[in-house]
């Protein structure tokens, strides 16, 4: 293989890259806290596009609580989608042959 050919395979699996990773970027995933007092969605390339919470962790008695479940739902979705992002971009790329490299 040459080097233009090489350069040429490389050049179509960055597009495709591309267009997995920005298609991944708008997907929209759903998430819920482990009580259900919290529910959302983020998009992949994590921006929360909808977040709701139950009323009764709106008092101030309860804001550390509601504090500390948002921020460990949040951080578990952001986890997940990292790790799905991470195998269908790893997916694409693992599938791509450069045959006579070296």
């Amino acid at each position: 293989m040459n080097i233009a050919q090489l350069m040429k395979q490389a050049n179509q699996m960055q597009k495709k890259l591309n267009k997995v990773q920005n298609a991944f970027n708008e997907k929209v995933f759903d998430f819920v806290s482990d009580d259900g007092n919290i529910q959302g969605q983020m998009k992949g390339n994590m921006e929360i596009v909808k977040l709701a919470i139950d009323e009764a962790l709106l008092t101030a008695e309860n804001k550390t609580k509601l504090e500390d479940l948002l921020v460990e739902t949040l951080n578990q979705k952001r986890a997940e989608i990292a790790k799905q992002k991470e195998e269908e971009i790893g997916s694409i790329a693992g599938n791509v042959s450069m045959p006579n490299l070296f």
